[in-house]
């Protein structure tokens, strides 16, 4: 998914990439910085997750900053788990869609 302004300007991007075997989907969103802060990071989580589930994916996961509090509030909203990650500084989200 992406999100442009009315001049065809890049605002945004959700996307996932599903593993076939497994029906996991390791899923990115980036708003640009003047974007942020107004929704639409939560807009395109929601649409994707919308899509994922239409399209059969079991569980979406994700990588994030432990700094990053912002997307960290965003996946508690939407009912992502939160885990430690590979790292002490990334944590790893996880939504069961199935």
């Amino acid at each position: 998914l992406v999100a442009q302004n009315r001049d065809g300007q890049f605002l945004g991007v959700a996307r996932y990439y599903m593993n076939p075997e497994s029906r996991e989907a390791e899923f990115a969103v980036v708003v640009t910085d003047r974007c942020q802060g107004q929704g639409l990071g939560y807009h395109l989580m929601q649409r994707l997750i919308d899509i994922a589930r239409q399209r059969g994916v079991q569980r979406l996961v994700g990588s994030v900053l432990r700094e990053n509090d912002p997307m960290l509030h965003m996946a508690g909203d939407l009912g992502f788990r939160v885990e430690g990650g590979a790292t002490d500084d990334v944590l790893q989200v996880m939504l069961e869609l199935s």
